[in-house]
């Protein structure tokens, strides 16, 4: 279980991006029942409530890493993301439970010591259901990535309006693209202050530019493998390859 300093850890670096970035942040002060985010966030045009998730340490992610290398993404899942998916659930809940105004962005914080790039990547692919599919009739690029393949949290989540992802060398901001308030978050200074460092995973955005695919909210067939090919094949009106 990760300790209380492991999570003072993860507020104080969420507090010292969120500075850097010119933002004025404030603790938030607790309930008496139930635990509140941690943070409170401000700027001239939109306010934030900020939950900064405990850290993993890297050498329990790495064990688990060389565990499941070359198994496959069913395995990766079965491993890894109960690690992370009830600490995505729990942020939410956390959030939801903040007063706050009805306009104020609830922001999930996800750090990884050190510069742990794989970790943040990990918990990316669980926010998103991300995996890279073979394209073997695109001259781009061999794979692309589909967001939606895999169980989504963020689909789960609606009122996690966005992620940030973390490590000691830099942030980005993940957009839940099946969130309440899409639009209101990409015209927030949030989302422009990420973008301005090209720091901004918006899904919606990727696909609509022809850069990533989607399983969409409509996709109702189990996740096997074979559904999603068959969703993603009438989707776009093209045959894909149905290895994963």
């Amino acid at each position: 279980m990760a300790t209380q300093t492991e999570h003072h850890w993860t507020v104080e670096q969420a507090r010292e991006h969120l500075e850097g970035l010119g933002f004025l942040v404030a603790d938030q002060p607790q309930g008496l029942r139930r635990k509140h985010a941690d943070l409170r966030v401000s700027c001239e045009r939109n306010e934030y409530v900020v939950e900064a998730s405990q850290r993993l340490p890297n050498g329990r992610w790495l064990a688990l890493h060389e565990a499941v290398d070359g198994a496959g993404y069913r395995a990766i899942d079965r491993e890894l993301r109960p690690l992370f998916a009830e600490r995505i659930r729990e942020s939410e809940r956390q959030l939801t439970s903040t007063p706050a105004p009805e306009a104020a962005i609830r922001v999930g914080w996800f750090a990884a010591e050190a510069d742990d790039d794989y970790v943040l990547a990990c918990v990316e692919a669980c926010l998103l259901g991300t995996r890279s599919v073979p394209m073997p009739e695109s001259a781009a690029a061999a794979e692309i990535d589909c967001y939606g393949f895999a169980y989504s949290e963020l689909s789960r989540c609606t009122d996690l309006d966005a992620a940030v992802l973390s490590n000691e060398s830099g942030a980005r901001l993940v957009l839940n693209p099946y969130g309440r308030a899409v639009e209101h978050v990409r015209q927030s200074s949030l989302y422009a202050a990420f973008a301005a460092y090209d720091a901004v995973v918006d899904p919606l955005r990727e696909v609509e530019a022809g850069h990533a695919l989607m399983v969409g909210p409509d996709f109702v067939g189990p996740r096997d493998g074979r559904a999603q090919w068959a969703y993603l094949a009438q989707k776009y009106g093209r045959p894909l390859a149905t290895a994963c």
